[in-house]
């Protein structure tokens, strides 16, 4: 970026004001200005690399949505996931309460002969 005229001009004729040689003023308005191109260059990258563009901003969005994607699919799987656990689950305590029932009928059964046989016996 170009340094304003106006501040070009006053540097070089402060410095012609004071004495100092036209030929050497031009050189230090010329080097004070390629300092000043330097600094505004400086200060331009150091910004850019700290600030987003619409780009970036674009490309972020792009990126959220693709992790949002991710993230809806892997919840999915693990509700079906925990859907198919909890329905092995409940095929678990079903069968266990088939057997417990099973045998509890069967303690009653075989209560009920002994004490049958032990009635006759008495």
């Amino acid at each position: 970026m170009n340094m304003p005229a106006y501040t070009v001009h006053h540097i070089y004729e402060a410095l012609t004001e004071i004495g100092v040689k036209p030929e050497s003023a031009r050189n230090v308005e010329r080097e004070f200005e390629a300092a000043l191109r330097d600094s505004h260059s400086h200060v331009e990258s150091s910004v850019l690399d700290k600030v987003m563009t619409k780009a970036d901003g674009a490309k972020l969005d792009t990126a959220i949505v693709h992790v949002e994607q991710r993230l809806k699919s892997d919840i999915a799987q693990v509700e079906l996931r925990i859907k198919a656990d909890i329905g092995m689950l409940k095929a678990d305590m079903h069968k266990a309460m088939a057997d417990q029932t099973r045998w509890f009928v069967g303690s009653l059964v075989a209560i009920a002969g002994i004490s049958i046989a032990a009635l006759k016996l008495l």
